[in-house]
């Protein structure tokens, strides 16, 4: 190993092996190897690291799936509720469309937390910071049905957490995921739809709303205007995508 320099190092990494690789592998493996050298350095067996030298690939932009809102509407207004869990994984899924929330988030509000007048409710979200997130009367309607209709099965309190399992614990995230799945596995959202798209998809329909991106970063809870930027990439794409199939744009190909 103390013979391996930077010369040495970039003839591994031009090897054809490696340069068969798609850049996130390699990059991964370019950061192992320097995790592996500077350990190396710590336990004071190696001097330097050749790895250090050399730029970590560009990793391409990859944009976040999405659903536009009417598909997302028609996928939602078929999805059955006469069971309490159908009217829960039915509540699940407007919130997490009508308020862009996380999966962290939705399982641990509390229906303390929630304001059916004000149509808000107290979001704790990373880093133990706080934040207001909204949701329309739709939205409101269904978390009121849902209060009434389906959370008593399981729970008689009114307080403790909003969505619980059917043994009245708070629900947990992979619960949360294996319903979603479940739910679009034979549909026409089956491969598309996470419970992280709601959120995407939510973010892009604000902003071809018109809302501007500060205000889309607070609804998310984003510390990084950075972050929300994200989003006018994929409605541009849309955009793209929409003229693309529209006559004007077939008739241009």
């Amino acid at each position: 190993m103390e013979n391996v320099n930077v010369s040495v190092a970039m003839a591994y990494l031009s090897h054809p092996t490696i340069v068969a690789l798609n850049p996130r592998s390699v990059a991964r493996r370019l950061s192992a190897l320097r995790t592996f050298w500077n350990y190396m350095i710590r336990q004071q067996w190696l001097m330097n690291n050749p790895w250090e030298t050399i730029e970590t690939p560009r990793l391409p932009h990859v944009l976040p799936k999405t659903i536009s809102a009417p598909e997302m509407g028609r996928w939602l207004d078929h999805l059955p509720t006469r069971l309490p869990d159908q009217l829960r994984l039915r509540c699940i899924c407007e919130l997490f469309f009508g308020a862009g929330i996380r999966i962290s988030e939705l399982v641990g509000i509390d229906t303390t937390d929630l304001d059916l007048t004000q149509r808000q409710i107290v979001i704790r979200g990373k880093g133990g910071r706080s934040r207001l997130a909204l949701f329309g009367p739709n939205v409101a309607q269904w978390i009121s049905h849902y209060l009434s209709s389906a959370r008593p099965q399981w729970i008689l309190s009114d307080s403790g957490p909003l969505f619980t399992n059917n043994k009245g614990g708070r629900v947990t995230s992979r619960s949360v995921q294996r319903w979603v799945k479940s739910a679009v596995a034979s549909g026409p959202l089956a491969g598309r739809l996470t419970p992280h798209t709601f959120r995407h998809s939510y973010a892009t329909a604000l902003l071809e709303g018109g809302a501007d991106l500060r205000a889309i970063q607070e609804l998310l809870g984003h510390r990084s205007l950075e972050t929300t930027q994200i989003y006018t990439h994929v409605s541009v794409d849309r955009l793209k995508t929409l003229h693309k199939n529209s006559p004007l744009g077939r008739s241009r190909q």
